[in-house]
Order: structure tokens, then C-alpha cells, then sequence
């Protein structure tokens, strides 16, 4: 997944995403924006309900959609969110 060099993001507080069941799946904590503020990627904070260990990682803001007053991430699953690389914002 191609992350912009000048990673352009903004900070989500506490923006629950459920999967298409409904079940919970993590939370947004922050959008990466393309050169015209519009949301590419999402960074997504997995893992630690169930887990002991939590993890960040990232989804195309595409796959995300609202109904209902709920965020939900297409196709998306505990599993496929697992098997992501950690993402680590560079420094």
C-alpha cells in the first residue's frame, strides 16, 4: 500500500468500526488525507478487547462506510485485520 511521503493525517477520537455483522472490529484513530484532504487511509487500533497486545494498522478509506450511525469496514474481519503488517508512523 503506497502511503504518501508527506504523510498528510488528522487524528479520529474513539471512531468505533464494526464489521458487516456488526461486531466490533477496532477503532479509527486517524485518517491519512491525499493532497486534496480527502481521506486515502485509515489507521485502524486492533486487537485489544480480545488481546493483550494491541496494534495499528492500515485500511483503504474506501472500504469504510457509515449506515445505521455505524462505521463499517467492507469485507472486513478479525482475522483479515490480524494478518495486516503493524503500522509505525515513520519519525
Amino acid at each position: 500500500m503506497d502511503i504518501p511521503a508527506d504523510d498528510r493525517s488528522i487524528s479520529v477520537t474513539d471512531s468505533d468500526v464494526v464489521d458487516e455483522d456488526g461486531d466490533s472490529l477496532g477503532q479509527i484513530t486517524a485518517l491519512i488525507l491525499s493532497p486534496s484532504n480527502q481521506p486515502m487511509f485509515a489507521i485502524l487500533s486492533v486487537g485489544a478487547i480480545l488481546d493483550v497486545t494491541q496494534k495499528f494498522v492500515i485500511v483503504r478509506a474506501s472500504a469504510l462506510k457509515r449506515a445505521d450511525g455505524k462505521t463499517i469496514l467492507v469485507g472486513g474481519t478479525r482475522a483479515s485485520l490480524a494478518a495486516l503488517p503493524s503500522y509505525a508512523r515513520a519519525e
